[in-house]
C-alpha cells in the first residue's frame, strides 16, 4: 500500500472514530506529501462521513458518535477549503437552510450543514428563529436549488406552510425544491404544507438533497401532491362541537375525588373513571376555554384531575425576550412561552467552569411559593403534580445541546458532574415539597428520539442511570411517586426505567413507533401509563369524530384493569384547537367510566376504515 493510500485509510478511520485532532494532523500530512484537496475530500473525508451516517441509520451509532464524527470531518474540511477554492472546485449545488421562526433548536440543522458541505454543497445557513422575509431575501440573493426548513417543536411546524406560502407570494416557489425536517415531522404533514421532501436524519436529508440536484422533478424522493388516502382534513374547527354520546350500559362505580382517582392509577387499581391531566396547556387555549380565566380556572371548568406546578427560579431580564436564569443559562422566550436555552451562551464549557458553578439554593423559600398557591386552591381535591428534572435536561441546558453530546464522548466526567449537582438539588427540592401536599413528581427530560435512545446503552448505564435511580429512591423515601416523561422511542430504555422504580411513564410516543397496547401488556402491572391522543395533527385539525375514536382506542388499549391516564401524546400546545381539546376531555369522561363498557368502546368501523 502506498503512503498516500495509507494516510487516506487512517484519515477515514479517524473520522469514523471521531478523532478530531488526528484528522487535522493526517489532513496536513496528506497535503504535505502532495495529495490534492479533492483526493483527500472525496477519497477519505466524505466516504468516512457517509459511513458515520450509515452507522447512525442502522442504529450502531448514536447522536454523540454522529456529532463527534461530523466535528472531526469538519476540522479536515476547514483545512482543505483554501485549496479547494484555488483549484476551482465548484459546488454541486446551493442550498439555503434554517430553523423556522419561533424555534431556536439547531442540532439537526447543524449536522445537516456539515454533511452537505462535505458532500460538496454551497450551504447558506440562516441560523435559528428565522423570519420568512429573511428566507425570501436569501433565496433571491443566493439562487439556491434547494431550501431546507427545520422545526423541533410541534408548535413551530405551522411555519413550514407560512414559509412555503411566502415563497409562492414572492414568485420563487417553482425555482426551488423544499425540504422539511425535525422530530415531529411526518410525510403526511410534508404533503400538507406543500414541501417536496422530508427526512428524519441528516444523512438521509443529504442523500435527498443530492438527488434533488441531480434528478430534479424525476427524484424518487419527491412527495407527490395528490390528496392522501387518510381523508384527514387540515381546517380549523369553528364553533362548539356537540356530538351525540351513546348511553352507557353498565352501572358506574362510586364517585371519587380527582386526587383519589390519580392515586388509584398509581397503585394500579381501577378508579371510578380514567383520569385526565396534561403536563402543559397553551395560554391562548386556556383563555378560550375558561372564559378569559387562567390555568386554575381551566382545571375547574373541564374537571381536570391533576394540576401541574413547579419550583420558582429567579431570572435576570436582558430585554428582547432574553433572560439569564439562576443556573446561569441564557434563554430566549419562544413559541408557547417556552424558555429555550441559547446554546452558544451556555454557562459551562469546562471542568474549571463546573468547579466555580453556583447551583441555586434548594432551601430558598421563594422556590415554594407556586406550590403553596396550588395546594391552597386544590389541596385534598385534585392531584398536585410537581415538575422537577432528572438526568438529561440539566447538562443539555448548561452545556448546550450539541456540546452535551460531544462531551459524552470527549469529557464524560463534565457531564456526570453536572448530573450529580442537578440531581442533588432536586432531591432536596422534592424533600421540601413533599411536606407541602404534593401528590407525585414528574420529570420531563426527553432522552429518546423517534429512532430510540439518543445515546448508547453503555452511556445511559454508566453516566445517567445511577443518578436516575438515586432521584427515584429519594422520591420514594418521602412517600411519593415518580412519573417519567420522554418523547421518542423509549423501548430500548423501558426495562431500566421500570427497574429503577418509576411509577408512571408517558407519552408512549406513536411517532416513535410505540404502542399503548404493547406497553400495557408488558409493563402494565409494574408502571402506570399516560397518553396518547395525537396532538401533532388530530387535535389541531380533527375531524371531531376521529378525536372520539382516538380516545376510545386509547382506553381500549390501556384502560383495562386501571393504571391508565388518558391524555394527548405530549402537551396541549398553541396549535391545538380548543374545541377539539374540550371534546377529548369530555370523551374521556364519558367513555372512561369503570367498569369499562367494551360495547360502548367498540370502534366505529366506518371511521377506522378511513384512517387505516
Amino acid at each position: 500500500m502506498s503512503q498516500a493510500e495509507e494516510i487516506k485509510d487512517l484519515l477515514y478511520d479517524a473520522v469514523i472514530d471521531g478523532e478530531a485532532e488526528e484528522v487535522i494532523q493526517l489532513t496536513q500530512q496528506a497535503l504535505g506529501i502532495g495529495l490534492s484537496s479533492e483526493d483527500i475530500l472525496y477519497g477519505a473525508l466524505i466516504p468516512a462521513l457517509e459511513e458515520v451516517g450509515r452507522l447512525f441509520e442502522i442504529g450502531d451509532y448514536f447522536v454523540p458518535e454522529m456529532l463527534v464524527g461530523a466535528k472531526a470531518m469538519k476540522g479536515g474540511l476547514n483545512l482543505l477549503r483554501p485549496f479547494l477554492a484555488k483549484s476551482g472546485t465548484k459546488p454541486i449545488g446551493t442550498i439555503v437552510i434554517l430553523t423556522v421562526k419561533g424555534d431556536i433548536h439547531d442540532i439537526g440543522k447543524d449536522l445537516f450543514r456539515v454533511m452537505l458541505e462535505g458532500a460538496g454543497f454551497k450551504v447558506v445557513d440562516l441560523g435559528v428563529n428565522v423570519e420568512p422575509q429573511a428566507m425570501i431575501d436569501a433565496v433571491r440573493e443566493h439562487q439556491p436549488q434547494v431550501v431546507g426548513f427545520s422545526a423541533f417543536l410541534t408548535t413551530t411546524m405551522p411555519m413550514f406552510k407560512v414559509n412555503v406560502e411566502a415563497l409562492e407570494a414572492a414568485g420563487l416557489r417553482n425555482r426551488v425544491k423544499i425540504m422539511v425536517g425535525g422530530a415531529p415531522v411526518t410525510e403526511e404533514y410534508t404533503r400538507f404544507v406543500g414541501a417536496d421532501g422530508f427526512a428524519r436524519e441528516a444523512s438521509t436529508a443529504t442523500r435527498i438533497a443530492i438527488d434533488f440536484i441531480k434528478k430534479g422533478d424525476n427524484s424518487k424522493y419527491l412527495i407527490t401532491p395528490e390528496v392522501d388516502s387518510t381523508g384527514r382534513g387540515y381546517t380549523k374547527i369553528s364553533g362548539v362541537i356537540d356530538l351525540t354520546k351513546p348511553k352507557r350500559n353498565l352501572p358506574a362505580k362510586p364517585h371519587m375525588k380527582p386526587v383519589e382517582r390519580v392515586q388509584a392509577v398509581l397503585r394500579h387499581e381501577e378508579p371510578d373513571r380514567v383520569p385526565h391531566f396534561e403536563w402543559s396547556q397553551d395560554i391562548g387555549l386556556i383563555r378560550a376555554l375558561a372564559n378569559g380565566g387562567d390555568y386554575f380556572d381551566l382545571i375547574e371548568a373541564l374537571d381536570i384531575d391533576g394540576v401541574v406546578t413547579k419550583a420558582a427560579y429567579r431570572k435576570k431580564d436582558l430585554g428582547d425576550g432574553i433572560f439569564v436564569d439562576e443556573w446561569g443559562a441564557m434563554r430566549r422566550m419562544g413559541k408557547d412561552d417556552y424558555a429555550m436555552p441559547m446554546d452558544d451562551n451556555a454557562p459551562l464549557k469546562s471542568l474549571a467552569d463546573l468547579e466555580k458553578w453556583e447551583v441555586p439554593d434548594p432551601d430558598d423559600p421563594y422556590r415554594y411559593e407556586p406550590i403553596k398557591a396550588v395546594v391552597e386552591r386544590f389541596g385534598g381535591e385534585r392531584a398536585i403534580i410537581m415538575q422537577i428534572r432528572d438526568v438529561w435536561s440539566g447538562p443539555r441546558d448548561y452545556l448546550g445541546y450539541a456540546q452535551l453530546f460531544i462531551n459524552l464522548k470527549e469529557c464524560p466526567e463534565l457531564v456526570e458532574g453536572i448530573v450529580t449537582r442537578v440531581v442533588d438539588h432536586y432531591i432536596r427540592v422534592a424533600e421540601r415539597a413533599a411536606d407541602m401536599g404534593v401528590t407525585f413528581f414528574f420529570t420531563g427530560d426527553d432522552v429518546a428520539d423517534n429512532r430510540g435512545a439518543m445515546f448508547s446503552p453503555t452511556l445511559w448505564e454508566e453516566i445517567f442511570l445511577p443518578h436516575y435511580r438515586r432521584l427515584i429512591k429519594a422520591i420514594h423515601g418521602v412517600g411519593l411517586y415518580h412519573w417519567k416523561h420522554s418523547d421518542g422511542n423509549m423501548y430500548p430504555l423501558l426495562d431500566s426505567i421500570v427497574e429503577a422504580g418509576s411509577d408512571g411513564i408517558d407519552p408512549i410516543d406513536p411517532s416513535g413507533g410505540m404502542e399503548l397496547c404493547v406497553v400495557k401488556a408488558k409493563y402494565g402491572d409494574q408502571i402506570a401509563i399516560k397518553g396518547n391522543v395525537d396532538q401533532t395533527e388530530l387535535l389541531m385539525y380533527g375531524p371531531p369524530e376521529k378525536v372520539v375514536e382516538a380516545v376510545k382506542s386509547c382506553i381500549r388499549d390501556a384502560g383495562q384493569r386501571g393504571g391508565y391516564v388518558c391524555s394527548s401524546s405530549n402537551s396541549i400546545h398553541s396549535g391545538v384547537d380548543p374545541q377539539l381539546y374540550k371534546l377529548m376531555v369530555e370523551t374521556i369522561h364519558h367513555y372512561g367510566r369503570y367498569p369499562l363498557d367494551m360495547e360502548l368502546l367498540a370502534p366505529n368501523l366506518d371511521l377506522v376504515t378511513t384512517t387505516a
